[in-house]
């Protein structure tokens, strides 16, 4: 099952595994990526707080990832494309540990934004390698399907990671938890090593030659297509709002509406059940309505769920917008990759479009919510995102038409 996800190898493409178990595959090793970064996400802001870093510098803090991500951009697609997405994902996941370590090291918020802009680097390499693995296997497992891949990621991402950080922070310090999710992160490396030992061993090694040149021309040709351009915007902008939201709501509970650290957690982790039920269970939806249709409502109910955030002081009414805000992404985030499995080209740098925008979206999210912050208030931060998001709903309504089919 793991083999045939990561598979490069041309014969191995044709061995006949039930989707389900590819899928699954898929689902397995994303809760635990994500679990890992939903451990940081929770407890990174908290950490840079208690070494005295102000509202701006979290955000560059957070920000700092992207930046490493938007680096990698282009090299990660063309090594997946070249050199398969097992070895970039373990290259990667190895990277990612000690980067990690080195946050556990850290003594001040410079050396955070340090570790946080080398992380980035290995995120690039593990989420580009199964990003593309995912593309090219999308169509076999069924396009009803593609929200599951994101799903998973937010079921560790928003929910698992939040709610061990929440728990590890109540009973070890900083330093130790950081430590403890270095060693969980190589942990979706055990089923990829065996495979790829396995293969080193009975497969004769290729040297692979390709022209750079060559290859950022065909990246070119691949951003003239219309729906990758508009999907990959649109989802820039949503993970802009998603990585503000994530790295300030935490801190705007515990210092603001004075929530304890094990309770603020289940914010976070209310966005990311509302999130996971949407994906799993709203695919039938790409059957029914358009890409604008869908879009429009998705980034409807998003803006509410940000008005309730920022406007409400009652943590009952703060949690119910929070569910209404992991609703709406988690619409938007099907249409995003039920589209970009249906983009011709190779996955790679496929995949690499998307992290190119996602990339952008996390790092100025959080930057641009943080000066808000630092400049009126913690609230301003969600507030400030439904302009936003609103220009994109002009965008969308204007581009895009609402034939059922561009979702098939």
């Amino acid at each position: 099952m793991i083999r045939e996800i990561f598979c490069d190898d041309v014969k191995a493409r044709k061995l006949s595994i039930d989707k389900k178990y590819i899928l699954f595959g898929f689902v397995t090793i994303n809760i635990l990526t994500g679990m890992c970064c939903g451990i940081i996400s929770m407890v990174l802001p908290l950490f840079a707080i208690s070494m005295g870093a102000s509202t701006s510098q979290v955000g560059i803090i957070k920000g700092m990832s992207g930046i490493g991500a938007l680096i990698m951009v282009l090299p990660s697609g063309l090594l997946v494309d070249n050199y398969g997405a097992k070895r970039l994902y373990v290259f990667g996941s190895i990277f990612s540990t000690l980067t990690t370590f080195m946050l556990a090291l850290s003594t001040s918020p410079e050396v955070i934004i340090i570790a946080m802009a080398l992380q980035g680097f290995s995120n690039s390499l593990r989420f580009t390698s199964l990003n593309a693995a995912f593309f090219n296997k999308l169509n076999e497992i069924g396009i009803e399907k593609s929200g599951w891949y994101r799903g998973a990621m937010s079921i560790g991402l928003t929910f698992i990671g939040p709610l061990a950080g929440g728990y590890l922070i109540s009973i070890f310090s900083y330093i130790n938890v950081f430590n403890i999710t270095a060693i969980l992160t190589l942990l979706p490396m055990i089923p990829l090593l065996f495979f790829i030992f396995m293969e080193n061993n009975n497969e004769k090694s290729v040297k692979i030659k390709f022209n750079i040149v060559e290859q950022l021309k065909e990246f070119k040709e691949l951003l003239k297509d219309s729906i990758l351009r508009q999907t990959v915007i649109i989802e820039g902008v949503s993970t802009a709002c998603f990585s503000s939201f994530a790295t300030f709501i935490v801190v705007y509970l515990v210092n603001i509406l004075n929530v304890k650290i094990q309770y603020a957690s289940w914010f976070l982790i209310t966005e990311g059940i509302a999130y996971v039920i949407v994906v799993f269970l709203g695919g039938g939806l790409l059957y029914r309505y358009s890409r604008k249709n869908l879009y429009l409502t998705s980034i409807t109910i998003m803006m509410l769920g940000l008005l309730i955030i920022a406007v409400y002081k009652s943590v009952w009414i703060i949690i119910f917008g929070t569910s209404i805000l992991g609703a709406g992404t988690g619409l938007l985030n099907i249409i995003t990759y039920s589209s970009l499995g249906s983009v011709k080209g190779k996955k790679g740098k496929v995949s690499s479009a998307l992290s190119a925008c996602t990339g952008m979206g996390s790092t100025f999210g959080p930057m641009f919510g943080g000066f808000i912050g630092e400049i009126f208030s913690y609230s301003a931060i969600f507030l400030g995102y439904i302009p936003i998001l609103l220009i994109v709903g002009i965008y969308i309504y204007i581009n895009m038409d609402n034939r059922v089919s561009d979702n098939k």
